[in-house]
C-alpha cells in the first residue's frame, strides 16, 4: 500500500494506532529515515519496533490522546531547537566569511592610489530602507504557528479494530466509532497535506465515513489488500493531501 500511495517520506512525523504488532510501524520507521518521527499507541501491551515509541492506552481515553499531544509537541519542540541551532551555526560561518571578506579589501585598499570624483560627479545617495524595513528580520514562522495549533503531524494511521462478534452490524458499528475518533485526531494534528489510512469493517455507515473524508482530503481511495481474504470485510480508506482548513 505504501508503494501504490507513497503514504511515507523521510523526516515524517507519524502516529501508528492499533500499532502491534508494529508491521506498520516498522515500514514507517524505515521509509521516513532520515530525520523520522513515529509513535505507536495500543490497548494490548507490545513491544515496539527499534526506533519507535510506543503508549499502552486506550485511545478512546481522552487522556490517552493528551500524551499523544505532549509527546508529539516535545519532538516537534526539539525539531525546532535543532533547525534554529543549525541556522545560527550557519549564519555564524556567515558572518565570519564576511569579516575576512571586509579585512582583504581594506589591506587592497591601502595599496591603491587615492582618487577622487570630479567636480561635475555626483555619487548616488544610497536607497533608504523600504517600509517594511530589512526583509531578512525575523518573523513568526508558518512552523511555529503549526505547533500553537497542533498541526505537527504527516500521517496518522489507524489500524483499529474492536475484537469481531461474529454479529456484522455491531462489529461494523464498532469499527466505525474507532474510525471516527482516529479522524477526529487526524483533523486535530495533521499538517495541510498530511495522509491518512483508515481499516474499517464493510457496512451501511462507511459511506458517511468516505463523504467526511472526501470534505477533508484533496483524494479518497478505497482499499482491500491483496493478502485480505475475499470474503474479508476488512478494507482502507487512503486519504491524501489533507485539505487547507
Amino acid at each position: 500500500m505504501n508503494k501504490k500511495f507513497n503514504v511515507f517520506r523521510p523526516g515524517q512525523t507519524v502516529v501508528d494506532l492499533g500499532f502491534a504488532p508494529g508491521s506498520w510501524s516498522q515500514v514507517a520507521y524505515s521509509a521516513t529515515r532520515p530525520g523520522g518521527r513515529i509513535i505507536g499507541i495500543d490497548l494490548i501491551p507490545a513491544v515496539p519496533p527499534d526506533g519507535v515509541f510506543s503508549i499502552q492506552g486506550d485511545f478512546l481515553d481522552p487522556r490517552v490522546h493528551q500524551m499523544v499531544k505532549s509527546w508529539l509537541l516535545q519532538q516537534e519542540r526539539q525539531k525546532q531547537t535543532q533547525k534554529e541551532k543549525r541556522k545560527a551555526k550557519s549564519h555564524a560561518v556567515e558572518a565570519e566569511a564576511e569579516a575576512e571578506a571586509e579585512e582583504d579589501e581594506e589591506e587592497e585598499a591601502q595599496t591603491l592610489p587615492d582618487t577622487t570624483l570630479p567636480e561635475d560627479t555626483t555619487a548616488e545617495p544610497p536607497e533608504e530602507p523600504g517600509p517594511d524595513g530589512d526583509s531578512s528580520a525575523e518573523t513568526t514562522t508558518g512552523d511555529s504557528r503549526d505547533v500553537a495549533n497542533m498541526k505537527v503531524v504527516d500521517v496518522v494511521l489507524s489500524d483499529m479494530l474492536m475484537n469481531t462478534s461474529g454479529i456484522a452490524f455491531k462489529d461494523h458499528a464498532a469499527s466505525m466509532d474507532l474510525c471516527l475518533t482516529a479522524l477526529n485526531f487526524a483533523t486535530e494534528t495533521l499538517k495541510p497535506g498530511g495522509r491518512f489510512v483508515c481499516k474499517f469493517y464493510q457496512g451501511a455507515e462507511d459511506k458517511e465515513l468516505e463523504l467526511a473524508l472526501k470534505n477533508a482530503f484533496d483524494k479518497v481511495f478505497r482499499e482491500k489488500p491483496d493478502s485480505s481474504r475475499k470474503e474479508s470485510k476488512e478494507a482502507y480508506f487512503v486519504a491524501l493531501h489533507r485539505k487547507n482548513k
